[in-house]
């Protein structure tokens, strides 16, 4: 406590010699002056305090702009995360799919859905159109032709084609009303089926 005594004496000591001289230089000023000189300094630290808080309102601003930034990169981060997630569930679920039905055939496949929709003497032909490669999948095409059946049977026909697993896409369908009592129905579809390819499935 003592030394910060004599420090603060010291400083006082120190100012008083300039106290001294400010006091004498506002004495001897006319009472015009020492107004006008007060107008000066009370401008000079008004516009240091303007400048301070102007400085210190651009970074605070600048500040919540790159807060909001960093808030929006984090949302979307999330957000590529939730569906990377997704994609993973996805592909696991889908090489499951491509290891299940390995090596089956998409006829016999049809006809076990014709047989369980009850019309099994409906599917008539089942043939190959083209081959390609889609990255590590490999993509067959095929049309196939139900013939003579009732909507009931359709739908059928068509739930247990798609709906069972098998890795096969129904890329279109064309259908056909019978002009008899019963309005039975012809069905051509174009279908794809997917495996993983050769040189994938060895690895």
């Amino acid at each position: 406590m003592a030394f910060f005594g004599k420090m603060k004496a010291s400083m006082l000591n120190s100012m008083a010699p300039m106290e001294a001289r400010l006091d004498a230089v506002l004495a001897g000023m006319k009472p015009r002056d020492r107004l006008l000189l007060s107008g000066v300094v009370g401008a000079v630290v008004l516009s240091i305090v303007l400048g301070v808080g102007f400085g210190m309102r651009s970074s605070l601003s600048g500040m919540q702009t790159s807060f909001e930034k960093e808030q929006v990169r984090l949302v979307q981060v999330k957000a590529l995360a939730s569906q990377y997630a997704l994609d993973s569930e996805r592909v696991v679920s889908l090489e499951k799919s491509l290891n299940e039905h390995k090596g089956k055939d998409l006829a016999a496949f049809l006809e076990q859905a014709a047989s369980k929709a009850q019309a099994d003497d409906s599917l008539t032909a089942v043939t190959p159109t083209s081959n390609s490669t889609l990255g590590s999948l490999e993509q067959k095409n095929y049309t196939a032709n139900l013939r003579k059946v009732t909507l009931e049977q359709a739908l059928e026909f068509l739930y247990e084609a798609e709906g069972k697993g098998y890795p096969l896409k129904i890329q279109s369908a064309n259908i056909k009303v019978g002009r008899g009592a019963e309005k039975l129905l012809t069905l051509d579809l174009e279908i794809a089926t997917y495996a993983l390819a050769e040189e994938e499935a060895s690895q």
